[in-house]
């Protein structure tokens, strides 16, 4: 049982004048003056008793007042008015004014005595108990809901007799919210009265020449007459929860549609969204609302479908719409890192209607920093997903740009714009990890934007602490690179490759026919050979271009004894490899364009051809070229036995030529 609520009362009659008789607390002057205006009226109609309720001005009180004709009274058309004063916390705290209209009661006359005047000079308690029948069945409340709730004008409805619409009215009020019930003003008459912003709704007997309720039926208006005959619960406890933030009372139908809309099964409750965001279009309107609605998880407080919604779809009409919400009252950036965070790719919804130009910078900044500030941060597809902010996040860590998937998805002009305007380190990080990772299409769109970063590459790839694998598998990345880049877009190296491991990247990192290998000196090319490079532990196609670059940068030298010294050290490892049929292709493409014109068929002779020609070139010693003869093994060996025979001969020929002669077969 609810607690009983303490309820003032006054008393208003005829006294030379109507004016206040009796009452158990003070007013001052101009709430007794409203309250006497309110109280005094007119009785020409069937109803012999009238009603008005309306706040009282300058307190801190809400008046219901019950008004009958003061029949045997000292004046003809004298009235009596018993005002029932409620505090107006408890009034908007209370659920129903059933029982109120039974504290009503007129006052005892003796003659021209009124004999239990002291009686209203005392409060009294009031159990509230819910009322059995709201409205009468013969009053029909929606089109005046639909006036009342759809105007900001006082709303005037003729009945006859007025006293059927007071359950009505009682019903009307309890239904809204604590804020719009402590505010409303409400009247039964027999005529109409000059209206004003001070009554919303007034009931009249006689409607003379003032306009009446003209509203046609409304969907939301049926639904509220309906919810005063039958109470729902959650409907009211929406209402109840929201309608607090309202400015009128035309909140109410806003409310009522988008309550509908919600719990409408057959959609998932866009058009209440879209309600409530042409209705309260600023981001201070409404903001418990649209919290609930477009928040995080709405509560047991939205009905249908709608608690069911996805996240993403939630966020979307946010962001859609951001200028119309509070952005940290939503946690928007927090949500939207959370989405962009998963694994998961994010719905296309959510994709195509979020875009950065609608968020503010310091917006933007609360989304970013939101993403990267977390400790298990990690670049998701569903941030590379929105090419937009996956750009701003990159930016705020280019570390990022090592990842693969960011040049598959994001821009590659904003992506090395972001590069070059990183530090030193971060870049050197960058390149370091994306060569690792075999990244060939981020490293190739960084090199093809400055080509000068390809030998930057190869300097890291030639880590002289890095195993010999690694500097294999570096060489094979850096050549897809190269291919997507192009040679010929190289510039010269800010330095001569010289160590040995950039120069076997060198070596391996590109067609050895496009001549990068002359980017470095023939002295290094045959200190690496002659060093012996790890040859045993490598493939041997590798050591045949070794030693064909070897040989060829000691041809194209301008150097004797470079020149000389590339034969000497190359000839024999070559001789013997020409033999294979499997003799790498790379390699003999390099050797045929350097070597003199021969048969094609015999790689060796044309070997040992070039071999000639520089000995005669260069007046090779006798020492020299017999250790030339020698490297050619087996070949050799026939050679010296041909040499030993020519000298016993009488031939004309010297032993020199004779055995090179006898060198090349011609």
């Amino acid at each position: 049982m609810s607690s009983p609520v303490e309820v003032h009362q006054a008393l208003f009659g005829y006294d030379r004048g109507h004016r206040f008789l009796a009452g158990s607390v003070s007013l001052e002057p101009d709430a007794v003056r409203a309250l006497r205006t309110a109280s005094d009226m007119s009785f020409e109609g069937k109803s012999d008793e009238y009603l008005t309720v309306m706040p009282v001005p300058g307190t801190r009180f809400h008046a219901f007042i019950r008004t009958w004709l003061a029949q045997d009274w000292v004046r003809v058309g004298s009235v009596w008015s018993h005002v029932l004063l409620l505090d107006s916390v408890a009034v908007g705290r209370l659920s129903s004014f059933g029982g109120l209209p039974e504290l009503f009661r007129q006052p005892h006359v003796s003659g021209t005595t009124i004999s239990d005047l002291d009686s209203y000079r005392d409060s009294v308690p009031w159990r509230p108990a819910p009322r059995r029948h709201a409205t009468s069945r013969a009053v029909d409340a929606a089109p005046l809901l639909g006036e009342l709730y759809g105007s900001v004008s006082a709303v005037r409805s003729v009945g006859s007799p007025a006293s059927q619409w007071e359950s009505a009215l009682l019903a009307i009020h309890e239904q809204q919210w604590p804020r719009l019930r402590r505010s409303f003003a409400y009247r039964t008459r027999y005529r109409a009265s000059d209206l004003n912003a001070s009554v919303d709704i007034e009931i009249v007997e006689r409607p003379g020449s003032a306009p009446l309720v003209s509203r046609g039926e409304e969907g939301w208006a049926r639904f509220l007459s309906a919810d005063l005959q039958r109470p729902d619960a959650a409907f009211r406890t929406f209402i109840t929860s929201y309608g607090a933030e309202g400015t009128s009372r035309q909140d109410m139908r806003v409310l009522t549609e988008a309550y509908e809309a919600l719990s409408d099964s057959s959609q998932v409750g866009e058009a209440a969204a879209d309600l409530i965001l042409a209705s309260y279009p600023r981001p201070d309107q409404m903001r418990g609302l649209k919290r609930e609605v477009f928040g995080r998880e709405p509560s047991e407080k939205t009905p249908g479908r709608w608690r069911r919604v996805s996240e993403e779809t939630r966020l979307s009409f946010v962001l859609r719409h951001i200028n119309q919400f509070d952005f940290d009252e939503l946690e928007v950036a927090r949500r939207l890192a959370d989405v962009l965070s998963s694994e998961r790719p994010i719905q296309q919804d959510l994709a195509e209607t979020f875009s950065i130009v609608d968020l503010s910078p310091s917006q933007l900044d609360a989304v970013v920093s939101e993403v990267v500030g977390r400790s298990n941060f990690a670049l998701s597809d569903g941030a590379l997903q929105h090419e937009e902010l996956g750009l701003l996040i990159v930016a705020r860590q280019p570390e990022l740009l090592a990842d693969g998937r960011v040049w598959e998805a994001l821009d590659a002009d904003s992506l090395l714009a972001i590069f070059d305007e990183s530090g030193e380190n971060a870049q050197r990080q960058v390149l370091e990890t994306m060569l690792a990772a075999r990244d060939v299409e981020g490293l190739a769109a960084l090199c093809s934007a400055a080509p000068a970063r390809w030998w930057v590459l190869v300097a890291q790839a030639a880590d002289p602490s890095a195993p010999m694998w690694s500097i294999f598998a570096h060489a094979e990345t850096l050549r897809l690179v190269l291919d997507r880049v192009g040679p010929a877009s190289l510039p010269e190296p800010p330095r001569r490759p010289k160590s040995q491991g950039e120069l076997i990247i060198v070596l391996l990192a590109a067609e050895l026919t496009a001549g990068l290998w002359r980017r470095a000196l023939a002295s290094d090319w045959l200190r690496v050979w002659t060093d012996g490079w790890p040859l045993a532990t490598s493939p041997e196609w590798i050591s045949e271009r070794l030693a064909s670059v070897a040989l060829v940068s000691g041809i194209v030298s301008k150097q004797p004894n470079h020149r000389t010294r590339a034969w000497l050290s190359t000839f024999g490892f070559l001789h013997e490899a020409l033999k294979a049929s499997g003799f790498d292709d790379e390699a003999w493409r390099l050797l045929r364009n350097a070597l003199p014109a021969g048969p094609e068929w015999d790689r060796c002779r044309r070997l040992r051809i070039g071999a000639v020609s520089e000995i005669k070139r260069d007046d090779w010693q006798v020492e020299s070229v017999r250790r030339l003869v020698r490297d050619a093994r087996e070949f050799g060996l026939e050679i010296d036995r041909g040499a030993i025979n020519a000298k016993k001969s009488k031939k004309r020929r010297t032993w020199l030529e004779e055995i090179l002669h006898l060198f090349t077969g011609s």
